[in-house]
């Protein structure tokens, strides 16, 4: 078992990776060489080029069934699903193939619907991270790791 991480993006790389150590698992990040980071202690790194998708395809080619993977990603938390990898979101919540779809699907209707529309629009970005999302995320991965998250 080992923890990917989707790093592009992720306000508690650093908390995940010191999770990971504490278990003995191995933590890896990925991420764009745009969003280079230092290394954590008992972390790997694998940077990708900046281009779209990039970090989500060498996250399907290293993932394996039984890793943990976090990951803002709906599609990309679907894709995993497939391959009995456990996903969970940046705020805490676990992902199954439902919701995954489920978070497509939403996606894919509210940028229709952006599409729609003329004239100057504003689209806002999702809420900012809590210490309850903090909590809930750390929660979930330790409940993943033991096995009790089903």
């Amino acid at each position: 078992m080992k923890i990917v991480i989707d790093a592009d993006a992720q306000p508690c790389r650093k908390e995940i990776i010191n999770l990971a150590k504490a278990r003995g698992i191995k933590a890896v990040s990925v991420m764009s060489y745009a969003h280079h980071t230092a290394k954590e202690d008992g972390e790997e790194i694998i940077n990708v080029e900046s281009e779209p998708q990039a970090a989500d395809i060498k996250i399907m080619n290293i993932a394996q069934p039984g890793d943990i993977a976090i990951t803002q990603d709906s599609a990309l938390a679907y894709v995993l699903q497939g391959k009995g990898v456990i996903t969970i979101n940046s705020r805490g919540y676990l992902l199954d193939s439902d919701t995954a779809r489920g978070a497509m699907e939403a996606a894919s209707k509210a940028k229709k619907s952006r599409r729609k529309k003329t004239g100057k629009i504003r689209i806002k970005g999702p809420h900012a991270f809590t210490d309850e999302d903090k909590k809930r995320l750390l929660t979930a991965v330790e409940k993943a790791i033991t096995g009790s998250h089903i």
